[in-house]
């Protein structure tokens, strides 16, 4: 019972610290982006909206368009169009305007990144405060804020490194099938999020 009530108090502390730190996003999440206007900006819109008019229209190959250099295809190969972020915008936008759907993610990649490294430090140093306190600098790091204000929609979602350090960890407790699975699992989510985490997980 008191476990299950301090993750609560813990999670209302980092929805607390996302406010904080995004203000006056909370009374604009619906028309507005916490972001600067600059070509990364535009090009994370770009590719969001790319991957939707793809999949909305039955397009056969996502990697692909003709809607930049037209008449000529363009390769996406390296365009960022990473396919969890862009699935997850891809569902939020069916019910959401374009602004609400990016500061949803936004608010998902802080609760999600505070969350499990809270998990994870708490699972090394045997202290939920001490664990609490790392999931909150992790999550509000410099580097975080940076890639939001940048526009930067994929880097923000630093959360699959805990996830994937969390999977290494239940891999040599416990080695097994399902925790193998596990590993390779959030090893997959890293890498379709941003191939930079993947790498990143890797050198881990």
């Amino acid at each position: 019972m008191w476990a299950a009530a301090r993750r609560a108090i813990g999670w209302i502390g980092y929805l607390a610290a996302f406010v904080f730190q995004t203000f006056p996003l909370v009374r604009h999440a619906n028309d507005s982006l916490p972001a600067r206007f600059s070509p990364d900006l535009e090009h994370s819109l770009w590719v969001q909206w790319w991957f939707a008019t793809a999949i909305g229209s039955g397009a056969h190959d996502l990697f692909r368009s003709s809607m930049i250099d037209y008449p000529r295809s363009v390769d996406l190969q390296l365009a960022d169009l990473n396919l969890a972020v862009n699935a997850a915008f891809y569902a939020a936008r069916s019910v959401l305007d374009t602004p609400a759907s990016w500061n949803l993610l936004l608010l998902l990649s802080f609760l999600l990144a505070a969350s499990l490294t809270w998990r994870l430090a708490e699972r090394l140093s045997g202290s939920a405060a001490a664990g609490w306190l790392a999931g909150l600098f992790f999550a509000a790091s410099p580097y975080w804020i940076a890639s939001m204000l940048n526009g930067w929609c994929y880097l923000v979602h630093t959360w699959t490194l805990p996830l994937v350090l969390l999977a290494a960890l239940a891999v040599r407790d416990r080695p097994g099938l399902r925790s193998g699975a596990w590993l390779g699992a959030s090893l997959a989510i890293a890498f379709h999020v941003t191939p930079y985490y993947f790498l990143y997980a890797a050198m881990l």
